[in-house]
This record gives C-alpha cells, structure tokens and sequence, in this order.
C-alpha cells in the first residue's frame, strides 16, 4: 500500500463512515483531488441516503461530541484535507442542518492554517438533495464571497463562516433542490463580485421568475461567468428583460444616483451558454431575445426547449429562432 498511497486522487465512497475511519484514509491517502459520495447500492434495491435524517446540531462543541453523525466525522475528515478539488455530495438527502455543521466543522479549521478546503475547492456538486435557502446561503458566503465580515456584522450565523480569504470554486452544482426566490437573491450579490465561478447550475428549483432575474442582475457586473442554467424555474417576462439588457451590455434604463450623476454602464458579459429550457416563456420573450442576441459575440449555446414559444405559433416565431440559430452559429465559428 505504502507503495501506491501518494498515486491514488480519486476516491468514491458508497457509505459514509460513522466513525473517524475517513480521517484516517485521508490520512493514508495525502494526495486524494476527488472526492464523491453517493448511496449505498444494494441488490437493485433503491439506493438508501448515507447521511441521518434527524441531524440538527450546529455547535462544534456538541458535533464532536455526537456518536453516529456521519455529518460531522466528514466535517472532521474535510478540515484535513490538503489538495482536494472536487467534492461530490448528491443525492445524500442533505439539508440546511447538514450544511450548517459541515460549513462549521471547516470554518473552524480556517482560523488553523491556511489549507483550508476553501482555498482549494474548485468543484462542488451538491445536486439532487434538500438544501434550501438558508443552506445555499452558507454555502454561497462560505465558498464564493471574498470577504462578507463588514456585510453581515449583525448576523450571528453568517459572521461564523466569514473569512477574508480568496474564493477559488469554478463549478456550482445546486440543481434539484429547494431553493426559492431569496436564495436567488443571495446569489445575484455574491455573483457581483465573484471572480472565480465559470459554472453555474440551478436547474429544478423554485426559484420563479423573480429569483432568476435576482441571479441574471448579479451578472451585470461579472464577466467570469461563462455557463449558466437556469432550467425548470418557473423563469418568464421578467428574466427575460433583465437577460436582454445583459446580453446587450448596456443598461437601456440609464439611472441617476443621487448626485445627479449617470451611473456607470453594465460591463460586458461573457456568458457562452444559458440553458432556459422547461420555464414559462412566451413568444413575446422570444422576440426579445432575438434583439439581445444580436449583440452578443460570447453566446454559443442557448437552449430553449419545452417553453411556450415552441417555434409553431407563427411565421415570426419560426424566423426569430432561425435568427438565434445563425447568430450561435456565427459566435461559435468566431470563438473557435
């Protein structure tokens, strides 16, 4: 063993110890990147969550004192990790109580040294579980926010998991979950200054249509974000004129601050693909996508299937996403 244990980076784990045996395989296997916990699967049988239901402690103090909580023995584990990237946790039935011990278990190694899994992360896939807001919240400051200590000095919870420390995640895997319109919300301030997501998938939430536009507004000021899914949301009218104005690179409402003085322009977004798909556009939004599209020379992909505008209602319907096509097209020949 001794002889391959600084070769093997990926590990995939089927059952969550209940014990500190995952301290210890990270401490046989240094060099572990990936990470992936999934189900147990057994005799075709359908797979049984490894993570405890009725998980609801958030003090270190009782964490480590509580017998059979996997939550917290991989919040131990986690805090001695050195080189891991990637983390894998769907489908494992997590929900904000889970997140909130795991968040801290690792911010209170971040007050340790500075290998903390914040400064290495940068993919986390967190699908197909039960996170909701608040969840997606602490994940959100925790894992994208560079410094949040000034803006939450009230907020007992948030102050715990703020640290200045420069965000690293690429990919954000939060799809299927249960995350509604303010969770849109927190994601739109953190994407204002984010300078580390490339990838961004909020698909199967509930987040409506108001949420979506909180997370395309987050864009105005960011062009790092290239990849964003906003699929099965409940996304329309609203969305789609926030999307526009983005996509156009201007802000077609100048406003005046309160000095009088004409604020500054949206910067231009490098957004390459948006999936739109299974939401509630009509073929007025259509239309005003064409417009926006035609400004755009990042966008190569933008999928919009199984929306109300299906391509079928008009001549015009059919030409307008004709005309999305053939720009695509153009962009993608353009970028290579």
């Amino acid at each position: 063993m001794e002889s391959i244990q600084d070769y093997i980076f990926k590990l995939k784990i089927n059952v969550l110890p209940k014990n500190r045996l995952l301290c210890k395989i990270f401490e046989i296997l240094p060099n572990i990147t990936n990470l992936i916990i999934q189900y147990d699967k057994k005799q075709g049988r359908r797979s049984t969550p490894s993570f405890k239901k009725d998980v609801s402690i958030v003090s270190p103090r009782k964490i480590r004192g509580t017998q059979g909580c996997e939550t917290s023995f991989l919040s131990e584990a986690l805090q001695t990790t050195t080189y891991l990237c990637s983390l894998t946790l769907s489908n494992s039935q997590i929900d904000d109580d889970k997140i909130r011990i795991l968040v801290a278990g690792l911010n209170k190694n971040s007050g340790r040294n500075d290998l903390v899994l914040r400064n290495t992360l940068v993919y986390l896939d967190v699908s197909h579980n039960k996170i909701t807001t608040d969840g997606l919240r602490l994940l959100a400051i925790y894992f994208l926010e560079e410094d949040c200590r000034n803006d939450h000095e009230g907020d007992t919870e948030l102050g715990k998991v703020c640290h200045k420390r420069e965000p690293l995640l690429v990919n954000l895997n939060a799809a299927d979950n249960c995350i509604h319109a303010e969770g849109g919300r927190t994601i739109g301030r953190l994407l204002r200054n984010n300078k580390s997501l490339v990838n961004l998938d909020l698909r199967l939430n509930r987040l409506g249509d108001s949420g979506c536009q909180f997370v395309i507004e987050g864009l105005k000021q960011n062009d790092t974000l290239k990849i964003l899914n906003l699929a099965s949301n409940g996304l329309a009218s609203l969305s789609i004129t926030t999307l526009s104005t983005l996509l156009k690179g201007f802000s077609e409402d100048l406003k005046i601050n309160s000095k009088g003085d004409r604020a500054e322009n949206y910067s231009s977004n490098g957004l390459e693909s948006i999936d739109l798909s299974s939401n509630d556009l009509s073929d007025d939004d259509l239309i005003i996508l064409v417009s926006a599209v035609q400004h755009t020379h990042h966008l190569v992909a933008l999928d919009l299937r199984q929306n109300r505008c299906d391509g079928k209602a008009s001549k015009n319907i059919e030409d307008a996403l004709k005309s999305i096509k053939t720009k695509l097209y153009h962009n993608a020949e353009l970028t290579g």
